[in-house]
C-alpha cells in the first residue's frame, strides 16, 4: 500500500513540530473516518515538518540600526513601523502576535529571505530524496507565510538558481515531480515573494512542477484576503482539474486563519483527499454527507440554521405534571432553550477570543 510523503512548512509566530503537525492530522484524522476507502492521516502517510522559526529568533534577538536600515531600504515606508518593532524586541513582552507576525513578514521581505529559502530547501531537498528513494509521491502543504516562502524555494529550486552558502547549487537534476502543492491561507501573491507566483513554475500542467494545485482561503481570514489569489488568464495550459482556488465562510472559532480551521472544512479536506490518494479515495454520497453534516454542527453558520429550524417548528405549551406537581414545558421547549444557550454559548466564547487579541 502507497504511503504518501506529506511535506509540512509553518506560518508567521512560533511553532513546535509535533503541536504542528497535530493541527495539520486532527482535522484530517477526524475527516477520514467517514469515509471507508481511506485511512488516518496520522497513520497512513510519512511527515515531513520543515521550519525556520529558529532563523527568525536569531534575527529578532538580534535586530539593531545596521538591520534596520537595510530592511528599511528594501521595504520602503516602513522605517518608523520597523523601529516600533525593534522597540517591542526590548520589552518584557516581545512574544505577542504583532511582534511574531508582522517582524517574521517584514525580515523574510528583506536580505534575509536568501538565508530562509536555503535553510528551508535543504530541508526539502532532503524529504524529496527520502520520498523518492521510497518510490513515493510527494505533497507539500504550506500555511500563511509558509505559502511565500515555500513558492520562492520551490521556483529557485525547479530553476536553478538556489545555492548554499558556500555557493554550490542545491539541486540541479533529478527532480521529480511533486504530486500536488496545498497553499493554506496563501499570501504567495503579496509583494513579499521575489517571483510572481502568476509567472513562475509554481503551478501544474506541462509548464509547472506538479500535478495539483490547491490555494484556500477563508473570506474573513485578513491575512490571506489582503490580496486575493487570483490567477486569471496567466495559467492557459493548466488541464482542467489540476487547480482549485477554494473559498470557505464556515465560523467554528475567531481565529479563522488557524491551519486547523481549514482543514476541518469539507471544501478543504475532500479537495485535499482527492490530491493525496487519486483514484483510490471514492467517497460514497451518504459518506459525503455525513462529513459536511459534522462539520455543519460545528459552525455559527450551521448552528443557527438548526437553531431557526427548530424555533419554526417547535410548539412552546406549559402542562401540569401531576407526578411532579408542577408545570412544566413539553419537551421540544425544553430542547429548543438548551439549543438557545449553547449558541449563545458559542458566540460568547468566540467574542471573548476577540477581545483577548
Amino acid at each position: 500500500m502507497a504511503t504518501p510523503h506529506i511535506v509540512l512548512i509553518h506560518g508567521m509566530g512560533e511553532h513546535r513540530k509535533e503541536d504542528f503537525q497535530k493541527t495539520f492530522t486532527d482535522p484530517l484524522d477526524k475527516a477520514s473516518k467517514h469515509f471507508d476507502s481511506i485511512g488516518k492521516i496520522s497513520e497512513t502517510c510519512k511527515l515531513h515538518y520543515i521550519s525556520y522559526n529558529e532563523i527568525f529568533n536569531q534575527l529578532r534577538m538580534n535586530a539593531d540600526k545596521a538591520a534596520i536600515d537595510s530592511m528599511a531600504s528594501q521595504f520602503p515606508g516602513a522605517p518608523s513601523l520597523i523601529t516600533k518593532i525593534n522597540d517591542i524586541n526590548n520589552s518584557a513582552d516581545s512574544k505577542n502576535f504583532f511582534y511574531t507576525h508582522i517582524m517574521d513578514v517584514l525580515l523574510y521581505r528583506s536580505y534575509f529571505a536568501d538565508r530562509i529559502q536555503v535553510s528551508v530547501a535543504k530541508q526539502l531537498v532532503k524529504a524529496m530524496k527520502e520520498a523518492k528513494n521510497a518510490g513515493e509521491e510527494l505533497h507539500i502543504v504550506c500555511h500563511s507565510l509558509g505559502t511565500a516562502v515555500m513558492h520562492d524555494t520551490l521556483h529557485k529550486l525547479y530553476t536553478h538558481s538556489l545555492r548554499d552558502e558556500t555557493g554550490v547549487q542545491l539541486l540541479s537534476a533529478g527532480l521529480n515531480k511533486i504530486k500536488s502543492i496545498t497553499m493554506i491561507a496563501n499570501v504567495s501573491q503579496l509583494p513579499i515573494t521575489e517571483s510572481t507566483p502568476y509567472t513562475s513554475v509554481v503551478k501544474p500542467g506541462p509548464e509547472g512542477i506538479c500535478t495539483y494545485f490547491m490555494t484556500c482561503r477563508h473570506i474573513l481570514d485578513p491575512i490571506a484576503s489582503y490580496t486575493k489569489f487570483h490567477v486569471g488568464n496567466n495559467w492557459p495550459m493548466v488541464p482542467s482539474g489540476s487547480f482549485k482556488n477554494i473559498k470557505i465562510k464556515g465560523v467554528e472559532r475567531a481565529n479563522v486563519h488557524d491551519l486547523d480551521h481549514y482543514l476541518a472544512d469539507p471544501k478543504v479536506f475532500l479537495r485535499f483527499f482527492i490530491q493525496l490518494f487519486d483514484i483510490t479515495f471514492f467517497p460514497t454520497s451518504s459518506e459525503v454527507k455525513a462529513a459536511e453534516a459534522e462539520h455543519l454542527a460545528t459552525i455559527v453558520q450551521g448552528r443557527f440554521d438548526k437553531l431557526k429550524e427548530s424555533i419554526e417548528d417547535c410548539e412552546i405549551s406549559l402542562h401540569w405534571d401531576s407526578d411532579e406537581n408542577e408545570f412544566s414545558f413539553n419537551p421540544h421547549t425544553e430542547s429548543l432553550y438548551k439549543q438557545l444557550v449553547d449558541f449563545y454559548t458559542h458566540l460568547k466564547q468566540i467574542a471573548s477570543t476577540v477581545d483577548a487579541t
